[in-house]
């Protein structure tokens, strides 16, 4: 069974001579990686969770500007750790 493909995001920047073993070490990093997934899951399931008291403030839209902001670099993150559920 072929390995699942880590995203290019990982080894970008990084040497030429240095980008196989650290793609090793990502993929033999699983047990710290998917608790990672995890938190950055529940968090992004936390911020799904905006009361209504928000919108009272008269800044509301830059509130919600920022936790919009929040939301996509989560997603991008579990994009990265995407490779973690095709092992599966």
């Amino acid at each position: 069974m072929k390995a699942p493909s880590i995203n290019t995001k990982w080894i970008r920047k990084v040497e030429p001579d240095k980008q196989e073993n650290l793609e090793k070490l990502i993929r033999n990093s699983t047990i710290v990686l998917s608790r990672l997934k995890q938190i950055v899951e529940d968090d992004l399931v936390e911020m799904e969770k905006v009361p209504v008291s928000d919108y009272e403030h008269p800044s509301w839209s830059h509130k919600q500007a920022h936790e919009n902001g929040k939301k996509e670099y989560a997603r991008q993150m579990l994009t990265l750790l995407s490779f973690l559920e095709q092992r599966k």
